[in-house]
């Protein structure tokens, strides 16, 4: 057993899992450490964030992140003042890499195209602080040993199994991932595993997710998108007050919604998603009273002619072949000029661009999703150190929380902050 004996072992090679191990090895360099990753390399996730620019923060006052924060976000505040966006801007750059900021997001990215790069930096990293890394490593399940006769709690080891491979530490940090991207190895397996040892784990869901729609107003024009607009959840029950309302871009696919705006008012109905409606504003920088001039002052003018300036052609198009399916009149609005329109077919024009209603089927799969909401429920574990309450010196971090974010950054800030608390009270 000796040989295989660790102070800590990470079940999990990414953000999370790479950031307690080292942390946990530059503050106890006597440490011996290793992580398990169930894939041929560690940081594959990461190596495709953003594009492979990889945005991983934001550069919004710390404070101003936990409303960017969907499920449990007080449970973040330890994690995210011990470590901020700030060191972890420090951190990228002791590892050799330059930042941007995009001004209008706030988003903070690698400069240039170096995801991957940078998960070969963190790989690095480990390996010069004599971090054992054993990858197509996929753990099976953990129990609790005794190292020897004594019975009190610092004489006990974590057994990690993995097939006929056992692996004994004194800590243990779990860190695989939620259930979205399976074929990186987030298949949520570990999930499961908890269960069974009386682990309390909060249904698992797609976040950051493209919406399926009932109403095909848009299904000729996949892939067209528009920019700044506002898209609100509405509960159902007659109360007509909004859940959420985003401002960003979306685009058109074959079967309803995606782009950002889209991906983030989805991890607010995503648990009840037929509970809601939506109501998009196309061009919420015009009043219904500004269009509704401009309209009466273009009248030698077609609908089209008004408004092509203001909006994609094929998506102008396809509301306006749609106005001409829902009206009652004779009125061509496709061709007609608006000095034949009445107020009540400029007002079905007006609803299509500032209140059009989508009816949410549901969720694409969760192989489409960002993340996954759900999880370990954060009343087993506590908040200032990562640790499991039912089991002494096993950590949680990162996806596997019952915690999410919507897209900016925020989700791998979560997760580097996770790994960070974790790693410092390692013991």
């Amino acid at each position: 057993m000796n040989d295989n004996i660790y102070d800590l072992i990470v079940v999990g090679g990414g953000p999370a899992g790479i950031m307690t191990a080292l942390t946990a090895k530059e503050k106890n360099p006597d440490f011996k450490v290793c992580l398990l990753e169930s894939q041929g390399s560690i940081g594959k996730k990461l190596s495709i964030t953003g594009g492979g620019r990889c945005n991983f923060t934001s550069s919004i006052d710390i404070s101003d992140f936990f409303e960017h924060i969907v499920r449990n976000n007080k449970f973040l505040y330890s994690s995210l003042y011990s470590f901020t966006n700030h060191d972890l801007i420090e951190f990228i750059k002791k590892l050799g890499f330059s930042y941007m900021i995009e001004k209008k997001t706030s988003k903070v990215y690698l400069e240039g195209k170096k995801a991957a790069d940078f998960s070969k930096a963190l790989y690095f990293r480990l390996r010069n602080l004599d971090i054992d890394i054993f990858t197509n490593t996929e753990v099976k399940g953990f129990d609790l040993v005794k190292k020897d006769k004594a019975s009190d709690s610092k004489n006990y080891l974590y057994e990690i199994s993995s097939g006929s491979k056992k692996y004994f530490s004194r800590n243990v940090a779990l860190a695989t991932g939620g259930k979205s991207y399976p074929q990186l190895g987030s298949n949520g397996k570990f999930f499961e595993i908890l269960r069974k040892k009386g682990i309390e784990i909060e249904k698992t869901v797609q976040a950051l997710s493209p919406i399926l729609i009932k109403e095909s107003y848009f299904k000729d024009i996949p892939g067209v998108s528009l920019q700044d607009i506002c898209i609100s959840a509405k509960k159902l029950d007659g109360k007509k007050k909004s859940v959420k309302s985003i401002f960003g871009d979306i685009v058109f696919t074959h079967k309803g919604i995606g782009g950002p705006a889209a991906l983030k008012i989805s991890s607010y109905i995503n648990r009840n998603t037929k509970e809601y409606f939506l109501e998009v504003d196309f061009i919420p920088d015009m009043s219904r009273e500004e269009i509704r001039d401009l309209i009466l002052k273009s009248r030698n003018k077609t609908l089209f002619g008004i408004m092509k300036k203001k909006l994609p052609s094929n998506f102008l198009r396809a509301v306006l072949i749609n106005c001409e399916s829902v009206s009652e009149s004779n009125f061509s609005f496709t061709a007609e000029k608006a000095a034949n329109i009445s107020n009540y077919e400029i007002e079905i024009f007006i609803d299509f661009l500032k209140c059009c209603v989508f009816s949410p089927l549901s969720l694409e799969k969760m192989e489409c999703s960002t993340i996954t909401s759900g999880g370990v429920s954060t009343k087993e574990i506590d908040s200032s150190t990562m640790e499991l309450k039912k089991f002494p010196r096993l950590f949680v971090v990162g996806e596997m929380i019952d915690v999410d974010a919507l897209t900016g950054g925020f989700n791998l800030q979560i997760a580097f902050s996770t790994g960070y608390l974790a790693g410092i009270n390692v013991y």
